[in-house]
C-alpha cells in the first residue's frame, strides 16, 4: 500500500520544483489546468502501478488511496514548495481556489470569534491584496493572521481525511 504514497510523493517534489522555478521567472500559473494535469498524471501512476500488479490492493484500501493522495500530494507540495520560495511552511496564498477557500474560511473564523481588527470593513481585502500586491510579511496584518489559520486549517483536514482512509484501509 505504501508505493502509491511513494509516487503520488515523488510526483508532488517534482510539481514542486516545476512550480518554483515558474514563479522565479515570473511565469502566469493557470491553477485550474495544473490541477487537472495532476490529477490526470496520478490517476495514470496509480492505474500502471495496479496493472503492473505492483501493487494489489483491495477495495477499500483502493478507495482509501483514490480518497488520501490529493491531501498528500497537497501537504509535500505545499511544505517543498514554501520552503524553496523560503516561506514559512504555513504559507497559502489566494492566487488558487483551494487556498482561498481556507483563507475565506480563516477570515470568517477570525471576524467570527474577533481576532482581526474591524473585520467588517475589509470585505474586498483578498482582492485589494492581491492588487495591490501587500506584504505578506507584516505579521499584524488581518490577511497573515487569515493566511496563517488558513495554512493550518488546511494541513488539519489533509491529515485528517489521511488518517481517517488509514483507519477504514486496515
Amino acid at each position: 500500500m505504501t508505493i502509491p504514497y511513494i509516487s503520488i510523493t515523488l510526483l508532488a517534489l517534482l510539481e514542486a520544483y516545476i512550480d518554483y522555478h515558474a514563479i522565479i521567472r515570473h511565469k502566469y500559473i493557470d491553477h485550474t489546468m495544473e490541477w487537472i494535469q495532476r490529477a490526470i498524471m496520478a490517476s495514470l501512476i496509480i492505474v500502471l502501478l495496479c496493472s503492473l500488479d505492483l501493487v494489489n490492493l483491495t477495495l477499500p484500501m483502493s478507495v482509501c488511496i483514490v480518497i488520501s493522495t490529493p491531501p498528500v500530494f497537497s501537504i509535500v507540495h505545499r511544505l517543498v514548495l514554501n520552503k524553496l520560495r523560503d516561506r514559512t511552511y504555513f504559507y497559502i496564498s489566494p492566487s488558487n481556489l483551494y487556498d482561498l477557500i481556507w483563507i475565506s474560511l480563516a477570515r470568517w473564523i477570525n471576524t467570527k470569534f474577533k481576532q482581526l481588527d474591524n473585520p467588517f470593513d475589509k470585505t474586498t481585502m483578498v482582492v485589494n491584496r492581491l492588487i495591490h500586491k501587500t506584504d505578506h510579511t507584516d505579521l499584524t496584518s488581518d490577511y497573515y493572521k487569515d493566511m496563517k489559520l488558513g495554512g493550518h486549517l488546511a494541513y488539519a483536514f489533509e491529515l485528517i481525511v489521511i488518517l481517517t482512509c488509514f483507519i477504514i484501509a486496515l
